[in-house]
């Protein structure tokens, strides 16, 4: 089964218009060092360390919308930081418009005194939604060639563990949840969407080495035509994209039927 290298997370931010900023985030405010600081034409990427030496990495484009959601960023580090049974040393918070996009690469998955962090291969996905006030998961776990969905309201460790343990232990009794649409959950159409853009970005580079997503216009259309055509192959299913005239490459397409179907050939 092909499987995609450890994530670190970013995003191809959609720019509406131009803006400026007129101030630097104060980070010091906030008991946090600036480590490292890079910038190009559609963000900006810090890498940053708290008091107790754990670091952290935030990439964003608007610093107004940075600065609102910079308290919900020290919440969830100081939190996750805090699990005892998932253990890691690469965390990665993304502002994407008004979501706060995190991904989690885990060293140590502890359940049952097996380590699952192997059968996590694209890291744990979650994204906070201001408006609702809550973070939701939305990530893939593997287990005898089957790479299984885990979506669901994050509430604390233990509960998020113990649905990779009932994951793990019973893939056949998850597979259900992880062939709908992944795009249109009941009431977190907006919040998946921008995490598969997430993984696509991550996972996806331009002729210049540099990662790029695709509008979700156009996975719509993918999954559309899937969904119309589920009895096509892959092959089949690409002379289709193209007669189409979908605007995707064949690398892009082949991410959308991995993280959206599961389809690896």
């Amino acid at each position: 089964m092909k499987r995609f290298s450890a994530i670190l997370i970013a995003v191809m931010f959609m720019i509406i218009g131009t803006h400026s900023v007129t101030h630097a985030m104060d980070w010091k405010s906030l008991n946090i060092e600036m480590v490292s600081r890079t910038e190009n034409e559609s963000q900006t990427i810090v890498i940053l360390k708290d008091r107790q030496a754990r670091t952290f990495k935030v990439i964003y484009q608007d610093e107004a919308m940075l600065a609102k959601l910079s308290n919900k960023i020290i919440k969830y580090k100081n939190e996750f930081y805090g699990w005892k049974n998932i253990r890691f040393n690469d965390i990665t918070f993304m502002v994407f418009a008004n979501f706060l996009n995190i991904i989690i690469i885990p060293q140590e998955v502890n359940v049952n005194g097996l380590n699952l962090a192997g059968a996590i291969p694209a890291g744990i996905a979650m994204a906070y939604d201001p408006e609702k006030d809550w973070v939701r998961y939305d990530f893939r776990i593997t287990k005898d060639e089957e790479f299984i969905r885990i979506v669901g309201n994050y509430l604390h460790e233990d509960e998020l563990v113990n649905r990779m343990a009932k994951t793990y232990d019973n893939p056949a009794g998850n597979l259900q949840s992880a062939n709908p649409d992944p795009l249109q959950p009941a009431n977190t159409d907006e919040l998946n969407e921008k995490m598969v853009q997430a993984l696509i970005y991550l996972n996806n580079q331009d002729w210049n080495g540099r990662q790029k997503t695709i509008p979700v216009e156009t996975i719509r259309q993918v999954i559309k035509l899937r969904q119309s055509n589920p009895d096509a192959t892959k092959a089949q299913l690409w002379k289709m994209v193209k007669k189409a005239k979908i605007n995707v490459s064949k690398r892009e397409y082949d991410l959308i039927l991995v993280l959206c179907f599961n389809e690896f050939k």
